[in-house]
């Protein structure tokens, strides 16, 4: 089980951070030599638009397919996660990402 968090920002006055515990099932797929690992979690984010002064606030559960590399202490991952917003806004959205995550 880990912890993992993120924020962000754009040019059209978007703000948003997370944070979720992660579930991890490693070794759970070999391709040729590359390991994967999948990974489920729940966690909570906020999402903030300040052009239209309201925000957002709600549960985030991902999925995810992870390769961390042998050497180094990163990771590269896709993860597809819903977010429903229960606070501002009743909505549910969907979201893909690519991700790099970096172990210390």
């Amino acid at each position: 089980m880990s912890l993992d968090g993120a924020f962000a920002f754009d040019v059209d006055d978007k703000f948003e951070f997370y944070g979720t515990f992660l579930k991890w099932m490693n070794d759970f797929a070999q391709i040729e030599t590359v390991s994967l690992n999948f990974y489920y979690g729940i966690g909570a984010k906020y999402e903030n638009h300040d052009d239209q002064d309201d925000f957002m606030l709600g549960v985030r559960a991902p999925v995810g397919i992870a390769h961390r590399l042998e050497v180094e202490p990163f990771e590269f991952a896709i993860e597809l996660s819903g977010f429903y917003s229960l606070i501002e806004d009743t909505d549910f959205d969907l979201e893909f990402g690519v991700l790099g995550r970096y172990y210390f």
